[in-house]
């Protein structure tokens, strides 16, 4: 989940740069419509209707909406990297190796896992190996301290869900 967490992050700055950069194209439609007030310009007549104005106005306000509900995302979701980034630092070698192999890595079985160990010169078996991951986890617990709604609001945002503030 991990990797999951940081390409969602990266697809949601994304999100918003592309956002910001429309933005700019939308203003330029948005002054057509209501004239560069504090430039003293008025708007043309009969270039642009009411409708198209209307148009320009609410999508600039939803963008402006989904604007800040992106950044508020991003804040969040970078906060919770930072965290796990914090307690994955923390851990031995073998225990990272141990969570990348058998989280990280295409759902691949603890004798899959012990191979791999054995393959970087670490000899365990399997309930050494479950061991070293229940310690790991409970580090990253220990150091992260993500609460229950921002676990959840995570949880929701990897499977898809739809993301409330």
């Amino acid at each position: 989940m991990y990797p999951t967490l940081k390409a969602i992050l990266e697809s949601l700055q994304i999100d918003l740069n592309s956002i910001e950069e429309q933005q700019t194209l939308d203003d330029d439609i948005y002054s057509e419509c209501i004239g560069k007030h504090g430039e003293g310009i008025i708007p043309p007549i009969g270039h642009i209707s009411d409708t198209t104005g209307n148009v320009a106005i609410r999508y600039k306000y939803e963008a402006k909406i989904t604007g800040k509900q992106l950044r508020s995302d991003i804040i969040k979701l970078s906060s919770v990297i930072e965290k796990l980034d914090l307690g994955i630092k923390s851990l031995t070698e073998l225990q990272k190796l141990i969570l990348e192999t058998y989280y990280w890595k295409e759902s691949m079985t603890w004798k899959q896992v012990i191979e791999i160990l054995k393959e970087h010169n670490f000899y365990k078996n399997k309930d050494q190996a479950m061991t070293e991951r229940s310690k790991a986890i409970n580090k990253i617990a220990s150091i992260a301290k993500i609460d229950m709604d921002a676990f959840n609001w995570i949880m929701e945002l990897v499977n898809g869900k739809e993301i409330e503030g």
